[in-house]
């Protein structure tokens, strides 16, 4: 079962609403990070002032509470599919800790793309789902990528 995980600005820049901050977009607001099932049921929400990062302070509290949800909703095993601001070292330890296969992206501001690629083409098991498609997928553990 797949679960996304995000966070988004909301726009509150004409408000004195508490929690109104500067976020990574430039835009004054709240930085809710929401877990979606697939098909798009929400099964965690968590308002943050605009200027906090999505792995902040009770983040990995947060990501337990979902997967308990999840698992009360279906016996499916379940598959984080997250952005890069979630690449973190301890949240990856709980998931494997905890059993659940994961996909965090990589941060291509970091990250050259052609790296990943050549990373995706020594590394991962390739198919061809139709033509003039090829995936890679495989599994790799690394600290961090050179380029």
């Amino acid at each position: 079962m797949r679960i996304d995980t995000n966070s988004t600005i909301l726009d509150n820049s004409d408000t004195k609403k508490e929690g109104v901050a500067k976020g990574y977009t430039g835009v004054l607001g709240h930085a809710p990070v929401c877990s979606f099932l697939e098909g798009g049921l929400v099964v965690g929400a968590k308002l943050c002032p605009g200027n906090h990062h999505p792995l902040h302070e009770g983040a990995l509290d947060f990501h337990a509470v979902v997967r308990v949800r999840v698992r009360k909703l279906t016996k499916a095993h379940p598959l984080w599919v997250d952005d890069a601001a979630f690449d973190d070292v301890a949240l990856m330890a709980a998931r494997r800790g905890a059993g659940d296969s994961f996909i965090t992206r990589h941060n291509l501001r970091r990250e050259k793309p052609e790296v990943l690629i050549n990373l995706a083409r020594r590394e991962g098991h390739a198919h061809s789902p139709r033509p003039g498609k090829i995936v890679y997928t495989g599994c790799i553990r690394q600290e961090e990528l050179s380029g």
